[in-house]
């Protein structure tokens, strides 16, 4: 840091309560944007059956990781519907499917 840059330092006890105010709120509407920035935003489009339904599902989630177990989940449960759909079965049976 450069020597001459502290000089501009003004301690937090010698400023106003309105200056500390302003200061915590841009703190915070930095902070939440900060917050907003980094999160993974993922958009799947997946094609599925008519009794399904055409549709666009969109997962957020702060890291990759939270993404990826989001992702199989929702791939599980549409795999289950197909299960139903096509075979008459619920997926917690355990059938051998010819």
């Amino acid at each position: 840091m450069n020597p001459n840059s502290l000089k501009n330092l003004i301690p937090n006890s010698q400023r106003t309560k309105e200056q500390l105010s302003e200061m915590g709120r841009k703190g915070g509407i930095a902070s939440g944007k900060s917050k907003k920035e980094n999160a993974v935003s993922i958009t799947l489009e997946l094609e599925t059956y008519s009794e399904i339904g055409d549709e666009k599902y969109t997962i957020r989630a702060k890291t990759p990781e939270a993404a990826a177990r989001a992702i199989a989940a929702l791939e599980y449960e549409l795999w289950k519907v197909a299960m139903k759909r096509d075979y008459g079965i619920e997926a917690n049976e355990r059938q051998q499917i010819k």
